[in-house]
């Protein structure tokens, strides 16, 4: 999930496109007219794309606005502290922060 335009193009040139099954970038967006970010639009789309309920999904995000996003949508969010501040991501609906990907796991287990 990401607003940018080229986000298809970044995950072939780094050589990881084939690891995903959707892609949902701002071409995307447009394309479907999903409005953005926070929106929960671009999420609820990727999760019917997928075959998936919102609520069976989990969001991955470092930023407030996709934070809203995720949770608008009714999907568990984990919001990654990467300078936008752990009470900002809470406060934004994350339902669990961690400053690490390495801390994913274990705060994943207590979110349920």
């Amino acid at each position: 999930m990401s607003s940018s335009a080229n986000a298809t193009a970044v995950l072939e040139a780094a050589g990881i496109l084939g690891q995903f099954d959707l892609v949902v970038s701002g071409i995307t967006a447009r394309e479907q007219h999903l409005a953005g970010k926070p929106s929960p639009d671009p999420y609820a789309y990727a999760a019917r794309q997928l075959g998936f309920g919102t609520g069976d999904t989990v969001v991955i995000e470092d930023a407030a606005a996709g934070v809203t996003s995720g949770s608008a949508a009714g999907a568990i969010v984990v919001g990654i502290d990467r300078g936008a501040g752990h009470e900002a991501l809470a406060a934004a609906g994350a339902d669990v922060v961690v400053t690490d990907l390495r801390d994913l796991i274990p705060e994943m287990n207590d979110a349920r």
